[in-house]
């Protein structure tokens, strides 16, 4: 499998479901320094697995982009922030055949109710398993675009009401 050398913060997240504090690597940043990770992403599984997506100058990347612009224009209630939920289903499932997601999950219960609180000072730079997209380059156009559509449904019924 390839990998990617990835310079990290660590960041502190809290587990709304358990209440654990726990630090790991991420893409976390405040203020300037998030622009250091633009168009990288890291996915994170309930293994606790995780892989890396550079994004920029990709030709999946850009084929999502630009159905899932054309699917938001159609459909204008569909939350924007959907995006990082959506771009995760493209990405080959890990072994124990969950899911990724764009925020770490909880080391204590599992759990996928995590919140950011802060960056730490250290830095550390880790070999990563990039991510593969052999499912996702398996379906026909229609196919994907129903994948996204479900995606940003699920992001939709999981927003806050106002």
């Amino acid at each position: 499998m390839k990998t990617a050398s990835v310079s990290l913060t660590i960041g502190r997240f809290s587990c709304r479901d358990c209440g654990h504090k726990f630090d790991t690597p991420c893409m976390c940043a405040d203020g300037e320094a998030a622009s250091l990770w633009y168009g990288e992403f890291l996915f994170y599984a309930r293994d606790g697995s995780t892989v890396y997506w550079n994004s920029l100058n990709d030709a999946i990347y850009a084929a999502y982009k630009k159905m899932k612009d054309v699917i938001l224009a159609k459909r204008p209630d569909f939350p924007k922030y959907g995006v990082g939920v959506s771009l995760s289903i493209l990405i080959d499932p890990p072994k124990d055949g969950s899911n990724y997601w764009a925020s770490p999950y909880c080391p204590a219960c599992r759990g996928h109710n995590v919140d950011y609180q802060a960056r730490l000072e250290e830095s550390v730079t880790l070999e990563i398993p990039c991510a593969t997209f052999s499912h996702w380059t398996s379906l026909t156009e229609s196919q994907q675009q129903a994948v996204i559509v479900e995606a940003l449904e699920k992001a939709k019924q999981a927003q806050p009401t106002k």
